[in-house]
């Protein structure tokens, strides 16, 4: 059996982190592959930890938490600290191969996993390779071109821009998996019902976190005018953030706040999508996307900003526009008045079992 050691920051509910409680839901029980996921900090008691405590998940924490002394030290001090404690549990947990995620990590993952003698390296981009400081880049250089780190992409035009920012000369392609079960036997009435909406209110919805790259002023401003026209319409946004605080605000300076409800952070997304009418993405970019596939997988129209990659159209329900694009033309999208995207890919390129089976396969090659 192969022991496979991810390291990642947190386990809050994002993205990555998605990808990341995938692999643990459908590694948990697999008889080649043993996975552990090392956090690199301490219990937050998010849902995503509820749900490894509850299920057996092999999840360990390093136990960092930043130091919070004189500024001049504290970069330098908060440094070495969080490469020690890596290179703690990574020597403790003895793996065959490590598995880091995100380019933001690399710097504090790299020195530590080689000092601790780890010969296989696996590394998982999940962001624009664009979206990074010349700091990362560096970093990141380093790791994939001399400490023969082997990396994953997970769109064909993240692969490109990866090549051309970090220098890499293989790579492979593995979609974010998504498990598919999870959007089985879903009552739209019964989700509007738990939410309180009517079965006649037309949702515009979105997910993700509040941060200023989800560009969720863009969509306030556009669901303002939509409602103009459409008074029975409801703005639902689903997450948490930073930014949470400001949304709010600005939705009651448009004058829409009794129309937007804010959902919170769940552990039922996927639940989530039946409730809509409508899936928008508005980000300024985004690596793959995983919503907008989930979106599509629930069987909703969509209507994302071009920063989306082509990758993520599977179906015969997207538009991509220009966030340049006139108000009108974001409109008209919404009612369906316009072509709808080419089809780039399938939905099942994105299943769980297609993208374990595909990383099972590296880790043996590489071993």
């Amino acid at each position: 059996m192969i022991k496979v050691l991810h390291i990642h920051g947190d386990l809050d509910i994002a993205g990555a982190q998605t990808v990341i409680m995938n692999y643990l839901r459908f590694f948990h029980k697999d008889t080649d592959i043993k996975m552990t996921l090392l956090v690199n900090g301490i219990p937050h008691n998010s849902a995503y930890e509820q749900e490894c405590q509850r299920e057996g998940y092999s999840v360990v924490y390093s136990g960092y938490q930043p130091w919070n002394g004189p500024k001049g030290l504290r970069a330098i001090v908060n440094w070495f600290k969080c490469q020690y404690y890596i290179y703690r549990e990574v020597r403790r947990n003895k793996p065959d191969i490590i598995h880091s995620h995100g380019t933001g990590s690399l710097p504090f993952v790299i020195l530590p996993v080689l000092l601790a003698g780890v010969k296989v390296k696996v590394h998982t981009l999940h962001s624009d390779p664009y979206a990074f400081s010349i700091r990362y880049v560096l970093w990141a250089r380093f790791a994939f071109n001399f400490a023969k780190v082997y990396p994953i992409c997970v769109t064909h035009g993240q692969a490109q821009k990866a090549v051309k920012r970090y220098g890499i000369k293989q790579y492979s392609i593995i979609r974010n998996g998504i498990d598919f079960s999870r959007f089985a036997h879903v009552d739209r009435v019964e989700v509007r019902k738990e939410l309180g909406i009517s079965n006649n209110t037309i949702v515009i919805g979105s997910v993700g976190r509040f941060d200023k790259i989800k560009n969720h002023p863009f969509l306030l401003h556009l669901f303002a005018e939509y409602v103009k026209t459409h008074n029975d319409a409801l703005l639902m946004l689903v997450g948490d953030g930073n930014e949470l605080e400001n949304i709010v605000k600005l939705s009651v300076d448009l004058s829409i706040d009794d129309k937007v409800l804010f959902t919170g952070q769940r552990n039922d997304v996927e639940r989530m999508y039946y409730a809509m009418d409508i899936f928008m993405l508005t980000s300024f970019y985004e690596s793959s996307s995983i919503v907008t596939v989930e979106a599509q997988i629930a069987g909703i129209k969509c209507v994302i900003t071009d920063s989306i990659p082509e990758d993520a159209v599977v179906t015969n329900k997207v538009n991509r526009l220009p966030l340049d694009a006139t108000i009108s033309t974001w409109i008209s999208a919404m009612n369906d008045e316009l072509p709808h995207d080419n089809t780039y890919g399938t939905i099942d390129e994105f299943s769980i079992e297609s993208t374990i089976e595909s990383i099972k396969k590296i880790y043996k090659s590489l071993k």
